[in-house]
């Protein structure tokens, strides 16, 4: 029969050995491990920018749906509207592809300035019922979009995701100009 000490020396020796080779980390390993919590910081940091857009892009592609349904008589206006609509849904994807590629969960609801924005403009065109105040609103959601991208290329984001929101800016800066010119011509 083995005496219970023997059992206890067998039982805790591997875990005694094992705390012993974990307890001391290189600084190679303590290097790693440091980046690696802050990359993973920075991903955090970069999903929540990303999710802040998303929800933006979101009310944008619902709001702009809403305002291509109120020009009166302007086919144009209504068309170019819903085109932009439909393109801030495909970017919105975009979106929220990148968010799952880093690792996160995308929002999939707007925000409730979003939400205020549309009964202000529901309120707005009950008034007016006409092209200029749906060009007016677009217009202002695509300048709210800029500077909402201006802000998150300020943080700290992968290349990745700068090339996107930059390539997203340039977008947004075409769509502001494209709403300007139909303004006047409307």
């Amino acid at each position: 029969m083995m005496n219970w000490k023997v059992y206890t020396i067998a039982a805790v020796a591997p875990l005694a050995l094992a705390a012993c080779a974990t307890d001391e980390m290189t600084s190679s390993q303590a290097n790693m491990v440091a980046e690696n919590n802050a990359v993973s910081d920075i991903h955090d940091t970069e999903i929540a920018e990303l999710n802040e857009l998303v929800s933006i892009y979101i009310d944008a592609s619902t709001l702009y749906d809403e305002a291509s349904d109120i020009p009166d008589n302007e086919p144009a206006v209504r068309d170019e509207l819903d085109e932009l609509a439909s393109e801030r849904a495909e970017q919105r994807d975009d979106l929220q592809a990148r968010v799952i590629a880093l690792g996160g969960t995308p929002d999939e609801m707007g925000q409730m300035v979003g939400t205020g924005h549309r009964a202000f403009t529901q309120l707005r065109t009950l008034v007016d019922q006409d092209s200029e105040v749906a060009i007016e609103e677009v217009l202002r959601g695509e300048k709210y979009i800029a500077d909402e991208i201006d802000e998150a290329l300020e943080g700290t984001i992968t290349v990745e995701t700068r090339e996107m929101l930059t390539a997203l800016k340039s977008e947004t800066q075409q769509n502001i100009a494209d709403l300007e010119e139909l303004d006047r011509n409307a």
